[in-house]
């Protein structure tokens, strides 16, 4: 069973919520119930699976609670800040919004930067090296962690980086 926000469920019964939702990308998320239930109608945060404030995500497969987050933001593992977790387009500082510093490809600190510290396939910081277990995260405004983003499908509550924007939108932030 999958917790919200992983990626690639093929069904209900795949994920903790019961809620397999398909993106309009084509990718299926486990998402929060509410959201199969009925159109989304989730405030800012909701649905967001939160990890422990401590710095390890549980074990792979371990359910993890459903909390609100007041404004979430992308952060890498050296609490460096990489854009603030909004699916708009027009977030002036949002990693969805595609002239922002935090999502194109030539932003520094950007995930999507091939050649970046936290887009490179060979940086441990980077949402797209496949074996690191220090990606980046998203985190709440209070400081608790939430689900790593990154290529490394062995985290538990890992969102893939190419559908985050996806993702984001589809559990109402």
């Amino acid at each position: 069973m999958q917790d919200v926000c992983s990626n690639d469920c093929s069904g209900d019964a795949d994920c903790g919520s019961g809620c397999c939702y398909t993106l309009s990308s084509g990718h299926s998320v486990c998402a929060p119930a509410q959201l199969c239930a009925s159109p989304p109608s989730v405030g800012p945060g909701a649905g967001v699976m939160s990890v422990d404030a401590g710095l390890q995500p549980p074990p792979t497969g371990a359910l993890m609670p459903i909390t609100t987050c007041n404004k979430p933001t992308l952060v890498g593992d050296d609490g460096k800040f990489l854009g603030v977790a909004s699916s708009s387009k027009l977030a002036t500082d949002g990693v969805c919004n595609e002239i922002s510093a935090y999502s194109g490809p030539i932003g520094s600190d950007s995930i999507f930067n091939q050649v970046g510290t936290y887009g490179s396939e060979v940086s441990s910081k980077s949402a797209y090296n496949t074996i690191t277990t220090t990606p980046p995260r998203l985190r709440c405004e209070s400081g608790k962690l939430l689900n790593p983003v990154t290529k490394n499908r062995t985290l538990a509550g890992a969102i893939d980086p190419d559908v985050l924007c996806d993702t984001l939108a589809a559990n109402g932030l």
